[in-house]
């Protein structure tokens, strides 16, 4: 069997559970292959399609913010199901994953509302608990220590193990369902406008920015541009952070506010 993993990571915690997923999958005898969907749109259709096809199952990675998943993925899931319809590939299995910090208020019936029926199948849903990637002085965050990451680590091993067997007798392993998914109704509707007018927020302090680029060739929407020797930043942002946290002079402000890493935690994967 061949699993097949679209994903997005913003700072590291997807990526990393991605692969945990591969490396078991690996281990069980099967094949397993990653896609970050990092820029999708400069993917040719006909090349997602033959991937799709070629698979036994495919699966959809993220992190959840706010209750609900990155605009990223969502655009990546419209512009996947447009071609598979238009080559009519139906009722392909497929399994969601996603990654969190606190609760996870989004949700399995939330998912399968991104996907068409006719071209896929929900088999498996599951929730990984790993680490809070954000600290700003809008919500200062504390990281968890590395005994509790270790942990948490071990058991979205446990979990992922479970999935996968499950998946490979055909059997769905539906997880996340609870009286916690009905605050994320109100959550995402006072959060949905935050996240997308989260790029008029930042900014570049010229003072102690080195130009290393570092933010701009990172960033998995190409939403930063540097335009007569300033940047900025456009609706495309996708609320990852990334620019925030990898940022090696601490240089990207938010609303014009100088966060000091000492105090707030630059997040850069569960490694």
């Amino acid at each position: 069997m061949l699993f097949t993993t679209f994903y997005f990571s913003g700072t590291g915690n997807t990526k990393w559970v991605v692969e945990q997923f591969k490396s078991t999958v690996i281990q069980s005898g099967h094949q397993a292959e990653l896609y970050s969907i990092d820029d999708f749109k400069r993917c040719k259709s006909e090349n997602l399609i033959k991937i799709v096809k070629e698979s036994t199952c495919i699966g959809f990675a993220n992190p959840i913010y706010g209750a609900d998943i990155p605009s990223i993925m969502k655009a990546f899931i419209r512009f996947l199901t447009d071609s598979l319809k238009t080559e009519k590939v139906y009722s392909k299995p497929f399994y969601f994953i996603n990654t969190f910090g606190y609760v996870n208020a989004y949700g399995p019936f939330e998912a399968k509302k991104l996907f068409d029926k006719d071209c896929f199948k929900l088999m498996a849903y599951v929730n990984i608990r790993v680490c809070n990637n954000i600290s700003t002085y809008r919500h200062k965050s504390q990281l968890v220590s590395s005994k509790k990451l270790r942990i948490r680590k071990a058991r979205a091993e446990d979990e992922l193990k479970i999935m996968i067997n499950r998946l490979l007798s055909s059997k769905k392993h539906i997880k996340g369902i609870g009286p916690y998914l009905l605050p994320g109704i109100l959550i995402r509707k006072k959060t949905q406008k935050v996240i997308q007018n989260n790029y008029q927020l930042l900014s570049v302090q010229a003072k102690t920015c080195n130009r290393c680029m570092l933010c701009l060739n990172n960033c998995p929407t190409r939403c930063i541009k540097l335009n007569n020797q300033q940047f900025e930043f456009s609706a495309e942002c996708t609320a990852c952070m990334r620019c925030y946290n990898f940022c090696p002079t601490a240089s990207i402000w938010i609303n014009g506010i100088y966060t000091d890493p000492k105090e707030y935690f630059r997040y850069r994967g569960p490694e």
